[in-house]
């Protein structure tokens, strides 16, 4: 209370203060406006009034922009910036209206003439004369539109006929015309070419990208290509929204070209994909797999989701091109005929899987005959627990096992100890693979369900199956593939109408961005992902409070273990006798049995002879029973000496169906009890987990279940009470609370070990959770280290192979070690006293991308190494001393974001820091490594 007193106390001293210095800043210039002599000129007055409300404003929205977020809640706020703006519109478009026209006395930008011409896209206020704006924009600005000022308006100004001659003087040369489409205009060029080289190489020379391969007539500038490249990743606009857009910022001039610019577009822009593909993969080197994952190294456990995804499916009356099923983007999709001749061939046979067995996923019967009208109904794929896509494949039916089989089975290779999978309905794998007897698939992969997925299933395959429940899962949530489609999903509105081949490339570029950004992210999500272990780890002091408080000061791992076994038999518990009767009683059961069925038979007999209408062949198949039935009721009292046969007044008869009743009682009892407990299990859940109105549904529906289920059940016990029965009948409410006296009898658990039998089944459910997540924390602060060491290693590694490279193709040999950046003196000494002038002109342009690719490297390999280290310190730290380390790493690790994404514009600059960074980067990362993660894996780091 005393704090929030002086915070509005400070909020209350600050808001007047600001309101005394407005007042007095009013009164001062009041007092200037009194001194201005009477032959001064006099502003206008809306001028003036504008000029101190712009005043007044600026002072609220940024001097006092604290006080005004104290002083007002955030409607206000709002209210306030919309009347600011309403304000200032009228004023915007008086300027806007006032910048149409130019001053009488405009001068040009380049010989101060006089201008009769401006160029918006050369910058704000430039004006030039016919000679300086023909001669400016013939040499340097050929795609700029100039407009001329006729006296009265604005009206486009056509540049002249524009040649762009050859680099090189030759005896072939012979220019054409072309249409140039750019960013803000469609351009008439006359371009020089000779047969030193093709048509396709002269315009991409000059950054433009042909429409057709032969003899191109029309061509799109590199710039507008990029920005269709980008709406499309990112935006995910179709190439038809693209033309529409194009065609209306031409909306206003001539438009002579008969080929729409859609058709020119999907002819073309497939292969500039390809294209810039080939770029990043031969020259700039681009690596997309997952540099944290250890893969074959052993460094650290390997994650793996997979999932499909219904959204990205393809018509069957979609497009289709000459290169039907030739995608030319390859790496991430699977070669769809090996798929599909797999699948032809796979036929799982039925198993008997009760639990969870109303998922479709997996279940080759009801994905059968679905999705008719499509020819690919959907995608599956494998992704890493970074977020990196690893494979995808395209689906030709529904969720079948058979397609997880195919792609883990292309995925063998990719660890030698075994991986932990995360897949949807892992439950119904791990039956599958049983009943296949597929041990190498069982012995490689250590299966679970994600977090979110896990919900839909019943509570005993949340116990077994759950990531949070198993060692070596960490605070992996298994949703990975989810975040993907979220970003993928978006281009279903396209890739439904296209061909098979642009399907894949579009996606294919799309899983290539997208891992470029998560790859890009990797050391921030490092950072967040220790802060939040960290965060769960500050709650292991609740947790042993819990403990205490029901007087537990043992070991904590025991009673977990303890609770946990009683968790599971109590979910997984099935009867699996006739109730609490002996084996020995068995067979007067059955002779029970059959004396009711020979009662039945023979009353069918007498009505039978009777007269009733009953077949030839149904009189003959109750004889034939009958005799089977005399036969075992003969057997029966011979080896138990029944003397003469049971009938209903005897009192054996009697006592066995009594004995019969009361089992059958028992047993509807004891299968109430275990839905209740599930019951109690998702009530738990949901109290604890279910944030997301999508999850609580799905919980929900399962409470829902078992409470229909409980209903029913009760309703069959309450029918086998006997009808003398004096107790006060139970009700549902007893039935649904297990403190209730109606479970006192109920016992179905034999314990083994010491069993808190005080602590209340909510407490235990939170014990356990508690231990779990925290146990879970320690082992994602593990993994983090350990994937944090492996993305330097591989960082590393890069630079090695780019150093290399640069060295190769100088032919000198690095005096340093081959981490680290070659310094700028290095390479101008070889650059004067080696072979750098014979090289050839694409070795000498490579040459140039390898230096700014090893700079911009070991720049990103410093802070990764940096991150590396505060996140040692932060594993063995605790309290405030984590968080600052925490806080570096953050820091650090944003710094290593812009290292990634900056190129640096002269290499000069990258030798200062060099100097300054004379660690050796190896020892750095060796002294780093996690090689062993099931003991302490941080034992030998340095801090």
């Amino acid at each position: 209370m005393a704090t929030r007193r002086w915070k509005r106390t400070k909020a209350l001293r600050t808001f007047m203060r600001s309101k005394r210095q407005r007042s007095n800043r009013f009164s001062l210039l009041h007092q200037e406006n009194d001194s201005i002599p009477a032959d001064a000129v006099e502003l206008p007055l809306h001028e003036d009034r504008e000029l101190s409300d712009h005043e007044s404003d600026m002072d609220l929205s940024d001097n006092n922009d604290n006080d005004d977020r104290l002083s007002r809640s955030y409607a206000d706020r709002c209210a306030h910036q919309r009347e600011l703006w309403e304000e200032a519109i009228p004023h915007l478009v008086s300027i806007t209206t006032i910048s149409n026209c130019i001053k009488s006395d405009a001068s040009c930008t380049e010989c101060h003439g006089r201008a009769h011409l401006r160029c918006l896209d050369c910058g704000i206020g430039i004006n030039y004369c016919e000679s300086c704006c023909r001669s400016v924009h013939a040499s340097r600005h050929i795609y700029h539109t100039p407009e001329f000022w006729t006296g009265y308006r604005f009206i486009p100004a056509p540049l002249p006929n524009i040649i762009i001659g050859n680099d090189h003087t030759c005896l072939t040369s012979y220019t054409e015309q072309i249409t140039v489409i750019s960013l803000n205009q469609r351009h008439y060029i006359t371009i020089s070419y000779c047969m030193c080289c093709t048509k396709m190489e002269r315009l991409v020379g000059l950054k433009l990208w042909p429409a057709t391969p032969h003899s191109p007539q029309i061509a799109f500038s590199f710039s507008l290509m990029e920005l269709i490249h980008s709406l499309i990743l990112e935006c995910q606009v179709s190439l038809l929204d693209i033309a529409k857009m194009v065609d209306m910022l031409f909306s206003v001039q001539r438009n002579e070209d008969k080929k729409s610019i859609y058709q020119l577009l999907t002819s073309s822009f497939p292969y500039y994909r390809a294209y810039k593909h080939k770029i990043s993969q031969e020259i700039f080197m681009e690596d997309l797999n997952c540099p944290a994952c250890s893969f074959m190294d052993g460094g650290g456990p390997i994650f793996i989701s997979l999932d499909a995804n219904f959204r990205l499916c393809r018509k069957k009356k979609a497009a289709q091109t000459m290169r039907q099923n030739t995608p030319l983007l390859e790496g991430r999709f699977l070669d769809q005929k090996s798929v599909d001749e797999y699948i032809e061939s796979f036929s799982p046979p039925e198993t008997n899987n009760a639990s969870c067995s109303q998922f479709r996923a997996g279940n080759a019967l009801h994905s059968s005959k679905r999705y008719k009208a499509l020819e690919e109904t959907g995608v599956f794929g494998a992704i890493c627990r970074h977020d990196i896509p690893i494979k995808m494949l395209n689906l030709k039916h529904g969720e079948r096992l058979g397609y997880a089989d195919f792609i883990l089975k292309d995925l063998e290779h990719i660890s030698s100890s075994p991986v932990n999978l995360l897949y949807d309905v892992g439950c119904k794998l791990v039956l599958h693979w049983k009943a296949n007897n597929h041990t190498s698939l069982l012995s490689n992969y250590n299966v679970s369900v994600p977090i979110f997925h896990s919900y839909a299933h019943i509570a005993s395959c949340q116990a077994k199956y759950s990531p949070r429940n198993k060692e070596g899962f960490g605070l992996c949530d298994g949703e990975n593939l989810e975040r993907l489609w979220s970003y993928l999903g978006k281009f279903c509105k396209m890739t439904k109408e296209m061909s098979i081949a642009n399907r894949v490339d579009v996606l294919t570029d799309a899983l290539n961005h997208y891992s470029r950004q998560k790859i890009t992210r990797l050391c921030i999500s490092f950072a967040e992902r220790m802060d939040k272990a960290s965060k769960i780890l500050e709650s292991e002091t609740d947790f042993y409070s819990l403990l205490r408080s029901y007087n537990i000061n043992t070991n904590p791992s025991e009673i977990i273990k303890c609770l946990v076994d009683e968790e599971n038999r109590r979910l997984l518990y099935q009867d699996a006798n006739d109730g609490n009767l002996a084996v020995n009683d068995n067979w007067k059961h059955d002779y029970i049995d059959k004396l009711e069925r020979l009662t039945s038979l023979r009353q069918c007999w007498i009505n039978a002879i009777s007269g009733l209408q009953i077949s030839q062949e149904t009189m003959q198949v109750t004889a034939q029973h009958l005799i089977r039935l005399e036969c075992a009721l003969s057997a029966i009292e011979g080896e138990h000496q029944i003397v003469s046969r049971w009938t209903p007044d005897c009192h054996e008869y009697m006592e066995v169906i009594a004995a019969k009743k009361i089992s059958a009682r028992e047993k509807v009892k004891a299968e109430i009890n275990k839905v209740v407990k599930e019951r109690a299990f998702y009530l738990n859940t949901i109290a604890h987990h279910a944030g997301g109105q999508k999850q609580a549904n799905r919980v929900m529906k399962l409470i829902s279940n078992c409470s229909s289920k409980v209903k029913k059940l009760f309703d069959e016990y309450q029918s086998l009470l006997p009808s003398n029965h004096h107790e006060t009948p139970p009700n549902i409410t007893d039935v649904f609370n297990l403190q209730s006296p109606f479970w006192n009898q109920v016992d179905h658990t034999d314990y083994t070990c010491r069993q808190p039998n005080d602590i209340p089944i909510e407490t235990q459910r939170q014990l356990i959770e508690k231990y779990n997540l925290i146990a879970r924390a320690k082992e994602e602060m593990q993994f983090i280290v350990s994937d944090a060491a492996n993305f330097v290693s591989n960082l590393e590694k890069k630079l090695i192979t780019i150093n290399n490279d640069i060295s190769t193709m100088l032919s000198f040999e690095i005096d340093l070690p081959a981490s680290n950046y070659i310094p700028e003196n290095v390479i101008q000494y070889s650059v004067v006293h080696h072979n750098y002038n014979k090289l050839t002109s694409f070795k000498k342009g490579k040459l140039s991308v390898l230096l700014c690719k090893s700079e911009k490297v070991f720049y990103q390999l410093q802070q990764a190494t940096d991150v590396l280290k505060e996140l040692c310190s932060a594993y063995f730290a605790t309290g405030l001393v984590r968080t600052e380390h925490l806080k570096n790493a953050k820091k650090n690790a944003k710094a290593a974001v812009l290292s990634s994404l900056h190129t640096w514009s002269t290499p000069s600059s990258a030798v200062t820091v060099h100097e300054h960074y004379n660690d050796d980067i190896s020892s750095a990362i060796s002294s780093h490594m996690i090689t062993d993660t099931s003991s302490d894996p941080l034992s030998n780091i340095d801090d």
